[in-house]
């Protein structure tokens, strides 16, 4: 998984997400990779989900960075 990207490329802030297919050998076969637009996601599940009467969703990158938060200053 990368780090949140945003540059020419990607036209909203996102992250890619790859994993390796492997045959029924165990040979590398090739790779499943995706990009999940960060504010599609924070749209359909960060500002709609609620945990329980206070509680919230958010996303963090490994450096502990906020990437996706349901109050956007964060």
């Amino acid at each position: 998984m990368s780090s949140a990207l945003s540059d020419n490329n990607f036209t909203q802030p996102s992250v890619v997400i790859s994993a390796p297919i492997k045959s029924i050998y165990g040979d590398f076969a090739g790779a499943l990779i995706f990009s999940i637009d960060l504010q599609k996601l924070s749209n359909r599940y960060i500002e709609e989900v609620k945990l329980g009467k206070n509680g919230y969703l958010f996303v963090l990158q490994r450096d502990g960075t906020t990437i996706v938060h349901p109050d956007k200053r964060k």
